[in-house]
């Protein structure tokens, strides 16, 4: 019995890798006004370190209005944190820090994050459109 049950905790985290990798092929990225998005320290020690910085520098600065969207997701694929806000005052390079906690507050375990950045320009002056922009990175926390 207890072999049926790790065979179907494997079969139930390969169908949500499955969906996760499904998923994220569907979205191809549109960097579109993203010139880079790193984050740093990389990898992110919790010993050493109290949060990373995920930094986003752009190829315009005629933007003058946009709202972005972190989200970081586990090895798995699940959401771990989400956290958004509207800018006005455009600046480059765009800085967010995470203290590597989840959206409940938990210290998240050691493993490798994906980071994806969205943007959405809501006011530009010229150049670039509106529209939706995104980009990703990955982080190694030990």
């Amino acid at each position: 019995m207890k072999g049926v049950m790790t065979m179907k905790k494997r079969v139930v985290k390969l169908c949500f890798l499955f969906f996760f990798i499904v998923l994220s092929s569907c979205f191809k990225d549109d960097t579109g006004i993203i010139q880079n998005f790193i984050a740093y320290p990389n990898p992110f020690s919790a010993l050493k370190d109290n949060h990373i910085t995920f930094k986003t520098t752009f190829k315009t600065t005629d933007i003058t209005e946009y709202q972005w969207t972190l989200n970081i997701y586990t090895e798995n694929g699940n959401l771990t944190y989400t956290s958004s806000n509207t800018v006005t005052a455009v600046a480059s390079p765009l800085i967010i820090n995470w203290p590597a906690r989840d959206n409940a507050g938990h210290v998240v375990s050691s493993g490798i994050y994906t980071a994806i950045i969205r943007l959405e320009v809501t006011k530009y002056s010229v150049g670039y459109s509106a529209g939706t922009y995104q980009d990703r990175c990955y982080t190694v926390i030990h």
